[in-house]
């Protein structure tokens, strides 16, 4: 990898923090950025949503500086970055990284970590690193090493250490991975709540959706190099713009229109298009259920019974063979073999 280290910089108005128009990276024929085109606005988080080998963490090292595009161009704080011509070093990016493996320095106690990389009298240094330590609310903890730490507790070292020389930009790489359940939870909403008091702009790189929900004003779902759907968590969630989107982000029903027609009955199904050859998809929770006579046309029966905790999973078959998912609270009674029928509140349909 060769970079033209330059501080030459090319000045571009606009409104937005970063800007990554149309760029490709490919390793043979592999191709995990393949025309990725997104923007950030100022105080902005961001989530970038995909399965395991989708180009994510690849794009994340393209805005950073550490990987260069094969097209395409990245502007940061209305400078260009990264082109085919011309690459701005990492450290002049003003970009701070976090990765899943925290990478704190264990030689180091914690207000070295904190303090490395920082320009500036020794004064300086300290009164940014106590500043830094305030905000991840970990004062006191200075010469402490890493060892000593909490897995939780090195995150927040890792944040501090990373805000430390105020980037405009800090990019997170699935940081949370390495933390149990409920401390991933709770250090999740903690970093979240660090970046709004800094009004630092992020993005967070993740394969889980509840963590790209919860941690980001919006959301981008990259397949196979490319972006398939830009929007907020609820945009994405109620309107996935494919099938694939549909399926990947939550839980949902997803069978050819036809033959859930005929197992619930047309009539049952809103605002059903004219094209039949199409997919149907409803959300679990969007299906309305009711207990019916066994004699009632279009009716189904509860085959299985999955308890979720605060939710049940009832898989309701249909005589055509169809099975369908309905998400009720957990305290509902259902019993297996009841006739029910279903009425789907909301569903949107797909090209086959």
């Amino acid at each position: 990898m060769s970079f033209f280290r330059s501080r030459k910089v090319v000045p571009v108005t606009s409104d937005f923090l970063l800007e990554c128009k149309d760029l490709v990276r490919h390793y043979g024929q592999i191709k995990p950025v393949d025309g990725v085109s997104l923007n950030l606005r100022p105080h902005e988080l961001l989530s970038i949503l995909g399965p395991s080998g989708c180009g994510k963490s690849t794009l994340l090292n393209l805005i950073a500086g550490l990987d260069e595009p094969q097209a395409g161009e990245i502007f940061i704080g209305g400078e260009e970055m990264s082109s085919v011509h011309h690459i701005v070093a990492p450290e002049l990016r003003r970009v701070g990284m976090v990765f899943q493996d925290i990478a704190l320095f264990p030689h180091l106690n914690v207000f070295k970590n904190v303090a490395y990389g920082l320009n500036g009298s020794k004064n300086e240094k300290r009164s940014r690193v106590e500043e830094m330590l305030k905000l991840v609310e970990l004062s006191g903890s200075e010469k402490k090493m890493p060892h000593e730490l909490s897995g939780g507790e090195q995150q927040r070292i890792a944040i501090a250490r990373a805000l430390a020389p105020a980037p405009r930009l800090l990019l997170l790489d699935e940081p949370f991975n390495s933390l149990d359940y409920r401390l991933r939870v709770q250090i999740r909403q903690d970093i979240r709540d660090i970046l709004r008091e800094a009004k630092v702009s992020a993005i967070l790189v993740t394969h889980d959706q509840t963590e790209a929900y919860t941690f980001a004003d919006r959301m981008i779902l990259l397949s196979q190099g490319k972006v398939v759907q830009n929007g907020s968590s609820e945009e994405v969630y109620h309107e996935p713009a494919t099938a694939w989107v549909a399926s990947f982000v939550g839980e949902a029903n997803l069978v050819p229109l036809e033959l859930v027609g005929s197992a619930i009955g047309m009539e049952n199904i809103p605002q059903l298009p004219k094209i039949r050859d199409r997919l149907w998809m409803s959300r679990l929770e969007d299906i309305k259920i009711n207990r019916v006579p066994e004699t009632t046309f279009h009716a189904g029966w509860i085959q299985e019974i999955s308890f979720r905790g605060d939710h049940k999973i009832l898989h309701v078959y249909h005589e055509n063979g169809l099975v369908l998912r309905v998400s009720v609270p957990s305290r509902e009674s259902w019993l297996l073999g009841d006739t029910v029928q279903l009425k789907p509140q909301h569903s949107r349909t797909y090209p086959a």
